[in-house]
């Protein structure tokens, strides 16, 4: 069975001069998946997925060759080439979303990266014990150390939806990768200020402004 890894993929792509987007709307992919695929988070395309992308860039480097370019590009015949995946064997609802084309490769996989280095902080402070000051009848109000992680807990679960959208689109606020920075005297604005620390920690808030050339 002919199969691609995640170094051949993103070899390839980019040999090519093609995008994620321009690769999964070819291929009517996941684009999100893709992602994933070929930066080693995780793999959710399907066998006869990988075979298809394998088929879709040999096809496309032999049409380059044939046009006087030298791409070397060699895809393995056996098997051991399958990368380590977890596939769903069954028939299952799924929540996806849209990824608009103007977001680039580098921005989409730095807000996952975001979000997924998120998730590992809001592991450890929904999972903290609730410290109450002692009182003498009893248990009193939430200590100091408990009320910020539950501020914090509130900014990285607010920091990841609004990445999300930020992806995806929020065009009733007209929000988008390429402008994550709204008004600052709307609610969405004191929230993203809530969470620029987070957002500012992974390089996603620079890379847009430089994208975009706006300030913070």
């Amino acid at each position: 069975m002919k199969f691609i890894t995640a170094h051949q993929s993103r070899d390839a792509r980019r040999e090519l001069g093609l995008s994620q987007a321009d690769v999964t709307k070819t291929l009517e992919l996941n684009r999100q998946y893709l992602s994933e695929f070929e930066t080693g988070f995780s793999t959710r395309l399907t066998n006869a997925q990988l075979k298809k992308l394998r088929a879709f860039y040999e096809e496309k480097i032999t049409e380059a060759n044939s046009n006087g370019e030298e791409i070397t590009i060699t895809f393995g015949e056996a098997e051991t080439e399958k990368p380590t995946a977890t596939v769903e064997t069954f028939t299952a609802k799924r929540l996806t979303f849209l990824v608009e084309d103007e977001v680039s490769d580098e921005t989409f996989t730095s807000t996952l990266k975001t979000i997924e280095e998120n998730d590992k902080r809001l592991a450890d402070l929904l999972t903290s014990t609730v410290v109450r000051d002692a009182t003498m009848f009893g248990e009193g109000e939430l200590s100091t150390a408990t009320l910020e992680g539950l501020r914090e807990s509130f900014s990285l679960l607010a920091a990841n939806y609004i990445l999300i959208r930020s992806l995806t689109g929020w065009k009733q606020l007209g929000l988008s990768a390429s402008n994550i920075n709204p008004a600052t005297d709307s609610i969405l604005g004191l929230v993203i200020g809530e969470v620029n620390e987070s957002l500012k920690s992974s390089g996603l808030i620079h890379e847009l402004e430089t994208e975009t050339g706006g300030d913070e």
